[in-house]
């Protein structure tokens, strides 16, 4: 399971109407993988978002299956 994220804060002005508001976004993603015999991997990736004042929520999940090392070429009959 591998767990990566970001952040961010900060103060934002806008000119035109003096006014200065707190921002802030944080965003995490969970992935989780596991290796075959056969050199397959299969897994997992979920993402939380959230916000200046939005609820946590995540993004629907996405499956993947890949492979390490690339099939070899057909032999030639």
């Amino acid at each position: 399971m591998r767990f990566e994220g970001e952040a961010r804060f900060g103060v934002s002005h806008d000119s035109s109407s003096k006014a200065a508001r707190i921002e802030s976004r944080y965003g995490l993603d969970s992935t989780a993988s596991t290796t075959s015999d056969g050199g397959l991997t299969f897994g997992a990736q979920v993402r939380v978002r959230a916000g200046n004042g939005r609820a946590a929520a995540p993004n629907g999940p996405r499956y993947f299956v890949t492979t390490g090392t690339p099939l070899p070429p057909p032999r030639e009959r």
